[in-house]
Formats: structure tokens, sequence, C-alpha cells
């Protein structure tokens, strides 16, 4: 899962959930979060929360887009 936080009040905005795997990676822009994970998916999320929803934390956030990738690159050591 991931928490997005207000660090002005130190409030959690909304929870991103879909996961079912620890998050490996996380990149975060003005309009977008895309998160990678070791059940091979990656997934993009809105940043932006509507003003009906910013008052409470959301458990129901749904991703842009998924995406599922069977081949991971094996990590050179």
């Amino acid at each position: 899962m991931i928490k997005e936080w207000d660090l002005s009040s130190m409030t959690c905005i909304r929870s991103l959930v879909g996961h079912k795997a620890a998050i490996l990676d996380l990149k975060v822009s003005q309009r977008r979060i895309v998160s990678c994970s070791a059940d091979s998916h990656i997934r993009v999320w809105e940043t932006f929360v509507p003003s009906s929803q910013q008052d409470q934390p959301s458990e129901d956030s749904v991703p842009l887009q998924t995406v599922y990738q069977t081949d991971l690159p094996k990590q050179r050591s």
C-alpha cells in the first residue's frame, strides 16, 4: 500500500491500494505516481484528488493504468 501525505498538516490524504507484494520503487511527479512491485505489476496513479475526497483518506483509489510484466530483468551482482 502507498500512502499519500499532506506534509503541512501531517495527515494521510489517501491510501493507494492495489499491489499484492512489496513495492520496489516509486516515482512521483506533480501529476502522477508510478509504482512497481514484486508482484510484477507497474501501476500509474493520478495525484489529483477531487475536492470531495480531500477531507478523508480513501482506501479505494484505482490506478490509471496497470502493466503486468512476466519476465523481469535479472539484476547483475
